[in-house]
């Protein structure tokens, strides 16, 4: 656990590179078109993308290997997707539940101002490809 705390304070103080979740994601591999949910399906998981791509179609961005892109959903009040994810291409992701997040918290609350910490980084990100909708590449997480 220490470790993982370490790691987090890395990931949340440098690039935010998501690595660090690794060890608690089942892998699955998805063809492309597959949809990993649409706009308003309840948040139950987060995910990592290993290699691939999704494309956030309502915005027309797309998320790359190195992205953790469905977090959002799992902390807003209706715990409700925002925007449809649907592999463009054939990808190998990593899937965290909602229940494993909230044990990771429970076991060291460090963990969870962390967490926080990245979650308000995608905030900030969202604000900024808000005011510049040319961006069509979300960065790697």
């Amino acid at each position: 656990m220490r470790r993982l705390v370490s790691d987090v304070r890395m990931a949340a103080e440098g690039d935010l590179n998501a690595d660090w979740l690794r060890p608690f994601m089942d892998r699955k591999r998805l063809a492309a078109g597959h949809v990993l949910w649409q706009a308003g399906d309840p948040a139950s998981d987060a995910v990592y993308i290993w290699s691939g791509s999704v494309e956030l179609v309502e915005i027309g961005r797309s998320a790359h290997e190195g992205a953790l892109i469905g977090e959002m959903g799992l902390f807003n009040p209706g715990q409700k997707r925002m925007l449809t994810a649907r592999c463009e291409t054939d990808c190998e992701i990593g899937v965290i539940s909602y229940a494993d997040f909230r044990v990771l918290y429970h076991q060291n609350p460090e963990f969870g101002f962390y967490l926080m910490r990245l979650v308000t980084s995608r905030l900030q990100e969202n604000l900024d490809l808000a005011s510049n909708p040319r961006r069509g590449r979300l960065p790697a997480r």
